[in-house]
């Protein structure tokens, strides 16, 4: 059995946004043979800054990737640790 009831929405934004209606549609066109919706060139303009923004920020995150990936498949000498330990309790051994 299906449940029909469904809460009515009291907040001031969705009234508003119901006062307002649908936005006017756009200016549609055909090119070849297909349906096409014309913007205007500030939308435009702004879709493209936005590309350009997201195709920066993917280029930079790849980048970013590719240099942890080198730093963390770099295959450390296990003589270069213990060498480094030895110095350490050199160092230790030393200052006491």
């Amino acid at each position: 059995m299906s449940n029909d009831i469904k809460p009515k929405i009291n907040d001031i934004y969705f009234n508003n946004l119901e006062s307002k209606g649908q936005p006017p549609l756009a200016t549609q066109g055909t090119f070849l043979g297909r349906t096409v919706v014309q913007t205007s060139p500030g939308e435009r303009e702004a879709n493209r800054a936005n590309s350009k923004l997201e195709l920066s920020e993917l280029l930079s995150m790849h980048a970013n990737v590719e240099i942890y990936n080198s730093i963390l498949s770099f295959e450390k000498d296990p003589h270069s640790v213990q060498a480094l330990l030895n110095r350490k309790i050199q160092v230790i051994s030393q200052s006491q």
